[in-house]
């Protein structure tokens, strides 16, 4: 871990090269149009997304310092079909802030904010695999996925973090708020009742072999296992409003 005392000074690589040479990212969000929830034809088969990131320090308007990224998709009759997750490497601390990035590091997610040999430095290979990851969720449907969270603004700010370094930059619907997904559901099974997902969710991302392998065993948040959790919660929600889904085991 780096000594607060001592920044780091070697920039973050970005490279900013006037193409992409792999132009699969441009290939993921171009052509793809924003999805309404309305004109999804089957909801129980169809994937949504889930993401969270976690960050150095508390994102504050467009200073945002992600550290961890973790995305599964999943639909509601199989649960996850794929993840996504990758350590980052944030760039350099403003030096006043790095008491708080060094306790967040020790407390909270246990990853280094610089110097960490699992975190990816180049922003590019960063977006272009992520961009291969979402082109293979919905081949062929030519709209964009469906991403959702627990705490949305967070994470639209870390995603846009990642698109606006690339070059070009790639236009990106925002993260949406899990309940937005949950009311989904209740409008199309006609369901009055009250399902509030603080009634089931849980931050256990403790779970064994729930949390990526550097966070095993550790008892540090996850960014995969926060995801999963928020999926089990997910399905739970969905138990209640669709009577004949198999409970998540």
């Amino acid at each position: 871990m780096q000594n607060a005392k001592h920044p780091r000074t070697t920039p973050l690589r970005i490279d900013n090269t006037s193409n992409l040479q792999d132009q699969s990212l441009v290939r993921a969000f171009t052509w793809l149009k924003p999805l309404s929830l309305d004109t999804i034809t089957n909801p129980l088969e169809f994937p949504f997304g889930i993401i969270d990131f976690q960050v150095a320090l508390p994102v504050q308007g467009n200073q945002v310092y992600p550290v961890e990224i973790g995305l599964i998709f999943f639909n509601l009759t199989s649960g996850e079909q794929r993840h996504f997750h990758r350590f980052i490497d944030p760039g350099p601390i403003p030096v006043g802030e790095l008491p708080t990035v060094q306790y967040r590091t020790e407390n909270i997610h246990g990853i280094p904010h610089a110097e960490f040999p699992l975190a990816e430095q180049s922003i590019k290979k960063l977006g272009s695999e992520l961009g291969q990851f979402l082109q293979s969720v919905n081949p062929g449907s030519g709209v964009q996925p469906l991403i959702f969270a627990k705490g949305p603004a967070k994470n639209s700010a870390c995603l846009q973090w990642i698109i606006e370094r690339l070059s070009p930059a790639i236009p990106m619907e925002e993260v949406r708020e899990i309940e937005e997904l949950i009311a989904y559901w209740q409008h199309l099974a006609r369901d009055t009742s009250s399902v509030n997902i603080n009634d089931v969710f849980t931050m256990d991302e403790l779970n064994s072999g729930r949390c990526c392998e550097y966070h095993s065993g550790k008892s540090m948040r996850c960014a995969l296992s926060q995801v999963r959790v928020s999926l089990d919660v997910l399905r739970k929600c969905a138990a209640r409003i669709f009577p004949n889904l198999a409970h998540p085991s």
